[in-house]
């Protein structure tokens, strides 16, 4: 039944039900994590400082891609821990998070059959903790635009040229929440890894390799 998104034809099993070849994430997550964690610290400085400063966009930055880049092949990893389809390519997970709006509605989804997925010992997916840690990340991930929303519906809009307390205090909540949504993303990143590394050994003994 497809529901949502459309059933990725990249994660079928090749021709002949041979399976693609895995590739470690192992050295590319710890590089993202750290950087995750990183960028976390950055932006709560940045929260205090209340500004922007060009060491902390670099950091971001690189974290960004660093995580992405990670995204992308622990995607494609799927397939050769089993997962016949999912409702994402390997490149349409990633195209997620850079598209305006659907970053902050398609991204769960997309975290949480990537985590449920990896779990090859829960294989009907009916443990219940993929979607808390995935929920948590994605509300402080989609608090700043929802805050954002609210300030304009319902708080006075400062004079121009002026920043208002209130504007203030909403930039460094925003910041904030992204470092908490940071350092969860960091934690999903681990966590991800070590599911499909010890999936990984779980399809070889299957295989008897």
């Amino acid at each position: 039944m497809r529901t949502g998104r459309d059933l990725s034809p990249l994660l079928e099993p090749a021709p002949g039900g041979r399976r693609p070849d895995y590739s470690s994430t192992h050295l590319l997550s710890r590089v993202a994590a750290i950087l995750m964690v990183l960028a976390a610290a950055v932006l709560v400085l940045q929260a205090y400082l209340n500004a922007l400063t060009i060491p902390g966009v670099v950091v971001m930055a690189a974290a960004v891609v660093a995580s992405l880049t990670w995204l992308q092949r622990a995607y494609r990893n799927l397939a050769a821990l089993g997962a016949g389809e999912t409702r994402d390519s390997p490149a349409s997970a990633v195209a997620w998070f850079l598209i305006p709006v659907a970053n902050w509605l398609m991204t769960y989804g997309v975290l949480r059959d990537l985590q449920r997925l990896s779990d090859r010992s829960d294989r009907h997916g009916l443990s219940s903790r993929h979607s808390l840690l995935v929920g948590l990340w994605w509300l402080c991930w989609g608090a700043p635009p929802v805050a954002s929303v609210f300030s304009l519906m319902f708080l006075d809009r400062p004079s121009l040229g002026t920043t208002s307390a209130r504007q203030q205090a909403l930039i460094s909540f925003d910041l904030v929440s992204l470092a908490v949504a940071a350092a969860l993303g960091a934690v999903i990143i681990i966590r991800v890894t070590s599911l499909q590394e010890a999936g990984h050994l779980m399809t070889d003994a299957d295989a008897g390799i």
